[in-house]
């Protein structure tokens, strides 16, 4: 018996021994900045209608999903956009969706990106956050305006109506 007791871990040692990584809705939390949340849905003044069925079936969807990755695009070019050497690296858990970075080159200046989306509650929250170094302003203002531009910002938010925006919808930036 007290060979028994004594191979037995104590709580310290199992408390180590259990310590594991820290989980994509943990790692949401901490980049928000937020305390880790009982329920995903912010308390809101405005009644939230069931979101419109193509959202809702995308919500779904995303609280089903799990993938990793890293995705590159060489070159992106349309009506307005020239943007090359795109590169994302992203984590999508069980409704929580983590951009760690999406950097890239757009009109002759370095984009950097971060994003959050969580869609675990009532309400979907989000996060974006970015910086442009150089970025022409030509393109911006069709000629209008010349040079480059040099800011940052972020803005998070929750929900999907208008009066959602108005409640939850926040930022900053710096130029």
């Amino acid at each position: 018996l007290r060979q028994a007791t004594a191979e037995r871990p104590t709580t310290k040692q199992k408390k180590k021994s259990s310590s594991k990584a820290p989980s994509l809705a943990e790692k949401f939390d901490r980049f928000l900045g937020v305390r880790p949340i009982v329920s995903a849905a912010p308390k809101t003044r405005v009644p939230a209608p069931p979101p419109p069925k193509p959202l809702r079936d995308i919500m779904t969807q995303l609280r089903k999903c799990q993938s990793k990755g890293t995705v590159t695009i060489d070159e992106l070019t349309g009506a307005h956009v020239a943007a090359r050497d795109i590169h994302c690296r992203y984590e999508l858990q069980n409704g929580t969706l983590l951009i760690e970075t999406l950097d890239g080159y757009l009109w002759g200046g370095k984009v950097a990106s971060t994003a959050a989306l969580d869609v675990r509650g009532r309400l979907p929250r989000y996060e974006w956050s970015f910086r442009t170094e150089g970025v022409s302003v030509e393109h911006l203002a069709q000629g209008r305006l010349a040079g480059d531009v040099f800011m940052q910002g972020s803005v998070t938010g929750a929900g999907y109506t208008k009066a959602h925006l108005k409640e939850f919808l926040k930022g900053s930036g710096a130029f």
